[in-house]
């Protein structure tokens, strides 16, 4: 769900638009990710979207564009990313690309 929404919303860019990087070991709660934490999975999410969509020769984005998506990915986003489990989480904010985040999605 997460890979079809930044495939939709991401664009091409540079990848001098990327955020700060994210911690090699993130600390979701025992019920799951906090909050924060699935803030950092979509700032990811949106980098790999960038990178991926930077290669595909499409029109470039601002950073503007980048902050839309991650606000909407929040909104639609948050609820779920929030019920993951560590495994998954982990997995997630770890893929190398949004194919391997979207592998990392536990089954419906």
């Amino acid at each position: 769900m997460l890979v079809t929404a930044l495939g939709a919303c991401a664009g091409g860019s540079t990848a001098q638009a990327h955020a700060a990087p994210i911690p090699a070991e993130p600390t979701p709660a025992a019920t799951g990710p906090s909050e924060r934490d699935c803030d950092e999975l979509i700032t990811h999410a949106v980098a790999l979207g960038i990178d991926e969509s930077a290669g595909s020769g499409a029109a470039a984005t601002t950073q503007a564009d980048h902050e839309a998506v991650r606000r909407t990915l929040r909104e639609e986003f948050m609820t779920g990313c929030r019920a993951l489990t560590a495994d998954a989480f982990r997995c997630a904010l770890a893929a190398p690309s949004l194919a391997a985040l979207g592998a990392c999605q536990p089954p419906k």
